[in-house]
């Protein structure tokens, strides 16, 4: 096993008992976050300020859904990543023949376009209040009410995106990515 999957595998089991498992769950929530940002910044070298737009508007929708059609956790979760990635490709879309800083302004104002409409659309996103209320369901019998419950949830998420990330890494995309770098 490799040094960095047991430091891993320890700050998970260690982490809970250090920190509030609420807070031990928003670190691994934020890493997810961490690992599409490494991926455009680190392996592409391209400075987008979108990532918080995708971020943000898959949760929205998954939060949504739960609240709203108390539909399955995984459905909205899928739900919220399409949703995020579809966002995603679109603002690529309109970014990506741009280079240097245009494409850092372009992705900034995208993202602050997103930012205003979801500050606005309080009947929607409750602005500046953001959408209390989301239930947090059971799944296979488990309350993720209960704050360990919901943590080794979220930081089971965190370790399969990171597996996920860590096959794009080093599959043929990944070097078409590490090759943008390099051509920038």
């Amino acid at each position: 096993m490799k040094k960095e999957t047991i430091l891993l595998l320890a700050a998970v089991l260690v982490l809970p008992l250090v920190l509030r498992p609420a807070i031990a769950s928003e670190i691994w929530i934020f890493e997810i976050f961490g690992l599409g940002l490494n991926l455009l910044l680190g392996y592409t070298g391209l400075l987008s300020f979108g990532q918080s737009t995708f971020f943000g508007s898959a949760a929205y929708v998954a939060g949504w859904l739960l609240k709203h059609y108390g539909i399955d956790v995984f459905l909205a979760l899928g739900t919220g990543v399409f949703v995020g990635a579809a966002s995603a490709a679109l603002v690529g879309y309109l970014c990506v023949q741009r280079s240097g800083l245009y494409f850092i302004m372009l992705t900034f104002a995208l993202n602050q376009l997103f930012y205003f409409v979801a500050y606005q659309w309080t009947s929607v996103t409750g602005g500046e209040d953001g959408m209390p209320g989301i239930p947090r369901p059971a799944f296979l019998g488990i309350d993720f009410n209960d704050p360990f419950a919901y943590y080794v949830f979220v930081s089971a998420l965190f370790i399969v995106s990171l597996w996920i990330m860590r096959r794009i890494v080093e599959s043929p995309l990944g070097k078409i990515l590490q090759a943008i770098r390099e051509n920038e």
